[in-house]
């Protein structure tokens, strides 16, 4: 089994755990801001439980 990774992949990293997720797979949601002001913060996640974390502490 080959383990290493192509050097293309872009990898973000969860605002929950620290993970690295592959940009693929991760999850955005983008928080506060509007369309006339400057653009909120875009929350990171591994997965959508994470994501449902992030949301609840804000």
């Amino acid at each position: 089994m080959d383990s290493t990774r192509d050097s293309g992949d872009t990898v973000e990293v969860c605002d929950l755990c620290g993970l690295s997720v592959d940009r693929d797979n991760a999850r955005y949601e983008q928080v506060g801001g509007s369309a006339e002001s400057a653009p909120g913060d875009v929350l990171t996640a591994c997965s959508e439980d994470h994501m449902r974390q992030l949301r609840e502490r804000r």
